[in-house]
């Protein structure tokens, strides 16, 4: 099977992270190619070629309603947002050529922010998966331009629309939109049936024991005489870093979730002494929820610590220095973490 794989944006984002780690942990019966927007950051670039066939950087326009500030913005929006939408269609007939010059079996949108690649699955009748990451409808952190239409469309134009949390995929269900929930990861079985038992993509923890992984310490130390001893150890603090990489990652999704509940209590009308008890009440729920995200990230980045001290001590002396920055970089997240609960 060869996959194509649609990532709008040019920044290094959560969705980004995400499609880097499907790309490596993607089985080698699954061919893969991407698209990346034209600009996109080159080091990600860089990192998505070891593991794709062809990286192709095209433009990606998104469908994402901006807000506008001023009045001459806003004069301005409806001609601006229509000549966004028809980008968005001529972007798909180059993904479109794309997909008829590979070869490609199935078309993946890694995130919302643009249509591009499913229009361009239905101009090739080709099975495409939409992966939501964000969330998005008409009143949601990213609004889309067609507004809840747009989330109709996404369906009509997908064989499966998968979301990342229950959290994205509500506004999904309230539209009565049939979407499954994979938490950061992508099954494919419906789409490759001979290829065995269904695959949850991402799972750090089931990457063959040799492959190289991230840890700037861990990958010089490996295969180096100096260091054979320490070797087995190294591959297991690379597999638990890994692990933890995940977890941060997707606790930054969950932290997003959490946060809107809040939002929406400090909305509550306080006219009355019952809505001042009923805002109460919501709001001590919502903020021990709330709470609960950076408590988690603080005990993550002390496990990070734990694991950074046994690379500085067994890892190569030519990155001890890179370790101890880590060190840093984990105090300051349980720093932030705590200034967030208190």
């Amino acid at each position: 099977m060869n996959i194509l794989y649609v990532q709008a944006g040019q920044a290094v984002g959560g969705s980004k992270e995400s499609l880097y780690q499907i790309l490596r942990s993607l089985p080698d019966e699954f061919a893969r190619q991407v698209v990346l927007e034209r600009g996109s950051d080159p080091g990600f670039n860089e990192r998505a070629r070891r593991y794709a066939s062809a990286v192709h950087l095209l433009p990606l326009p998104t469908w994402q309603q901006y807000r506008r500030r001023t009045l001459a913005e806003r004069a301005r929006a409806p001609l601006a947002d229509a000549w966004r939408l028809l980008r968005c269609a001529l972007a798909a007939f180059k993904i479109a050529r794309v997909i008829r010059q590979e070869r490609i079996d199935l078309v993946h949108t890694n995130n919302s922010m643009s249509p591009s690649g499913a229009l361009a699955a239905r101009l090739t009748a080709t099975p495409h998966i939409w992966h939501v990451r964000e969330s998005i409808g008409k009143h949601k952190q990213y609004p889309l331009l067609l507004g809840n239409l747009a989330l109709r469309l996404m369906r009509r134009w997908s064989d499966t629309v998968i979301c990342n949390s229950d959290y994205t995929a509500e506004v999904f269900r309230e539209m009565r939109i049939p979407v499954r929930v994979i938490p950061n990861g992508l099954d494919l079985a419906d789409f490759a049936p001979d290829a065995g038992t269904p695959r949850e993509l991402g799972s750090l923890a089931d990457l063959p024991p040799g492959e190289k992984r991230v840890g700037m310490v861990g990958n010089l130390t490996i295969g180096k005489e100096k260091y054979e001893d320490v070797e087995k150890d190294i591959e297991i603090l690379l597999k638990k870093s890994e692990a933890l990489i995940m977890r941060l990652n997707q606790l930054v999704q969950k932290d997003a979730a959490v946060f809107e509940p809040l939002a929406r209590a400090y909305r509550m009308p306080t006219i009355t002494a019952q809505e001042r008890a009923e805002k109460d009440k919501v709001m001590q729920e919502s903020l021990i929820q709330a709470t609960k995200v950076p408590l988690a990230v603080a005990e993550c980045s002390l496990e990070g610590i734990r694991l950074l001290d046994q690379y500085a001590r067994k890892g190569s002396r030519l990155a001890v220095s890179d370790a101890g920055v880590g060190v840093l970089l984990c105090k300051s997240a349980i720093q932030g973490s705590k200034l967030n609960v208190l």
